[in-house]
């Protein structure tokens, strides 16, 4: 929506990509968690981008030096109300680089996987809402295998 555009389009949001990596899996893989979040009650989506270790740099149009990312990720934790609410998470790692396949089983992970791969931990409230074990079996769990992610 407009009001979704607004509130995360920010120049720090941004980062440069290779154009077949951008127009590639990364598209696939945004259209995807918009397909997720409108059939969900409520999603939540970490993007981010990795720096540790990139080589290669860029400048902007201040003429000011830019990193380019060695990869992209996203953390997804969504719930859905029915007769039981249901919470399920997924995490998304990619190298950029150009993928021969945009099939997001490839780079899809658990979120303990993503949080091992980031150095990053994710949803650390959602034990307080859903308890510890649930949280931590939730977190663990691969979204290639789960049928709500179809993937």
């Amino acid at each position: 929506s407009s009001i979704a555009n607004k509130q995360t389009f920010y120049g720090t949001n941004i980062a440069p990509q290779l154009n077949e990596h951008n127009e590639g899996i990364w598209s696939d893989l945004e259209t995807y968690v918009r397909t997720i979040a409108n059939a969900s009650d409520t999603t939540y989506v970490v993007t981010g981008c990795i720096v540790d270790g990139a080589t290669e740099f860029s400048t902007d149009s201040d003429d000011k030096t830019v990193t380019i990312p060695v990869a992209f990720y996203k953390a997804l934790l969504r719930y859905k109300k029915g007769t039981k609410t249901e919470w399920s998470c997924a995490g998304f790692y990619t190298e950029h680089k150009h993928y021969k396949s945009s099939n997001l089983k490839e780079i899809a992970m658990s979120i303990d996987e993503l949080e091992k791969k980031t150095g990053f931990d994710f949803f650390v409230h959602l034990e307080d809402k859903i308890g510890k074990d649930e949280a931590e079996a939730l977190e663990a769990r691969n979204p290639v295998y789960e049928s709500l992610w179809n993937l």
